[in-house]
């Protein structure tokens, strides 16, 4: 399996296990939900959290499944998942400012240790999806101009 696509797995497996937590109360704090969580609260105690939150998570965690057997879905899916993260935690920080405490997005709970996580999934989805690609489709011009140089 590719660098790209244990990372395109890594990041689907992440976003399906924050979805899945997300949407069950025992592990979200701060409300009052019994059994799927629905109001705002906190994941692990740590990161803000409620059910479209949640929903996100899980779609995007299953759009990156196909991206495990793939090398070319696997970057189509790092590119998909570093401009979605990009969007999401820059308007994050945007809007959480101040003390720390959960704030509303389009129908989502965000706070800063969330913002961080979306902030370095965007970086790792770029890095991969956008950066390596293009270094790798550089390196054969690379080894062309060395040869001719020789």
């Amino acid at each position: 399996m590719a660098q790209r696509q244990k990372v395109a797995s890594f990041l689907a497996l992440a976003n399906l296990v924050v979805g899945i937590a997300g949407l069950f109360s025992p592990l979200v704090t701060g409300n009052r939900d019994r059994v799927i969580n629905i109001r705002p609260g906190l994941l692990f105690g740590i990161f803000a959290i409620n059910w479209v939150h949640a929903l996100l998570h899980l779609m995007v965690g299953l759009i990156g499944i196909p991206a495990r057997r793939n090398a070319g879905l696997g970057v189509r899916y790092l590119q998909l998942h570093a401009l979605l993260f990009s969007f999401l935690s820059a308007a994050g920080w945007r809007m959480v400012r101040g003390p720390r405490r959960i704030h509303m997005m389009m129908g989502m709970a965000l706070d800063t240790p969330g913002n961080i996580v979306h902030t370095l999934w965007a970086v790792l989805g770029a890095w991969f999806g956008f950066g390596l690609r293009a270094r790798e489709l550089a390196a054969p011009a690379l080894r062309r101009e060395r040869e001719i140089g020789s």
